[in-house]
């Protein structure tokens, strides 16, 4: 009986040496997400699911929607004051208007442009075209009118106190950096100085009369000022 029973030893461990081990999956990056669960591996640190398919997804997503979050780059930034016997509604409208109606495209001949109100109805678009094909699309940039309020708080930020009716009115040009693939330096550099020269009234041909018994230049920064 003794003998049997250590034979029956002998052969169990016998079995237990020679059997292979289990083998763990080697392709972690077929595994799909479907949690936030904790992988665990003998001898590993716990890697998170998420961490561990990082590697399985696109590696420039992040960097691609970083670039897409960006600010676009103020090209013009100006403040006017209302005119003591303004309205500020009429006021802000008439820069509105007067934005609206700058020869924008008188400004550039040669650059193929179209220029329409902001999807919020607030300022101007202008946008800068190109032949359409099959890599490109036709927009080629462009630049961005918004004309607002300013606010107590940006008034209090730029340290210059608030105008007569306690607000004034920001004009502000930002560069639309969507389908440019070539900087439009030159052109934005004309149209933002064009412009400033007209709505200050600095240059005649393009100014406005009843603009200026609304408001009043009190403040202008853009790229290129000397």
């Amino acid at each position: 009986m003794k003998s049997a029973i250590a034979f029956l030893f002998f052969v169990n461990a016998a079995v237990a040496f020679f059997s292979p081990s289990p083998q763990l999956p080697t392709n972690i990056h077929n595994i799909r997400r479907t949690s936030n669960a904790v992988f665990s591996v003998p001898g590993q640190p716990h890697l998170v699911g998420s961490a561990c398919l990082r590697s399985s997804s696109n590696p420039d997503s992040e960097s691609d929607s970083a670039q897409d979050t960006s600010p676009e780059e103020t090209l013009l930034r100006m403040n006017l004051s209302i005119n003591a016997a303004a309205d500020p509604d009429a006021a802000i409208e008439a820069v509105r208007a007067y934005v609206r109606s700058f020869p924008f495209a008188a400004i550039l001949p040669v650059q193929p442009l179209q220029y329409v109100p902001s999807d919020d109805g607030l300022g101007v678009k202008v946008t800068f075209l190109r032949k359409k094909t099959k890599e490109k699309g036709s927009q080629d940039g462009g630049i961005d009118f918004s004309i607002e309020f300013t606010s107590p708080e940006d008034e209090e930020e730029g340290g210059v106190g608030m105008g007569p009716l306690g607000r004034r009115i920001r004009v502000v040009a930002t560069r639309i950096s969507e389908g440019q693939t070539v900087s439009k330096m030159f052109s934005e550099k004309l149209i933002v100085t064009e412009f400033v020269k007209g709505i200050s009234g600095s240059e005649p041909e393009r100014s406005s009369e009843m603009l200026s018994k609304l408001v009043s230049v009190d403040s202008v920064f853009h790229k290129w000022m000397s």
